[in-house]
């Protein structure tokens, strides 16, 4: 598969996880980057972030490919994203030292 339909796929991912994330996105940093495994194959990492710390996941071209109709890797990725924050409230809570976040 030539670089311009995998860039077609990543525009792709990319707008379902923005609509995934919905109006709290503005809170997330997406970023993907590309390497080549030991095969020579090409895979793509998504890395979401936000102020409680950072996801990951990997895609190859096909399971992009496969996804492009389905939310379920993007809503796996946001709700790992939404555990560490609550994980992180709830430390905070406990240790009583909550920063106010707006």
């Amino acid at each position: 598969m030539d670089r311009s339909k995998g860039f077609l796929l990543l525009q792709g991912a990319t707008k379902q996880l923005r609509e995934t994330l919905g109006q709290s996105g503005v809170f997330v940093m997406a970023s993907w980057d590309q390497k080549d495994d030991e095969n020579g194959r090409r895979k793509y990492n998504l890395k979401l972030s936000d102020w409680t710390g950072t996801v990951n996941a990997t895609f190859s071209l096909d399971e992009l490919r496969a996804y492009s109709q389905d939310r379920y890797p993007w809503h796996r990725l946001w709700g790992d994203l939404l555990l560490n924050r609550s994980r992180r409230q709830l430390a905070e809570l406990s240790s009583g030292n909550m920063l106010v976040r707006e």
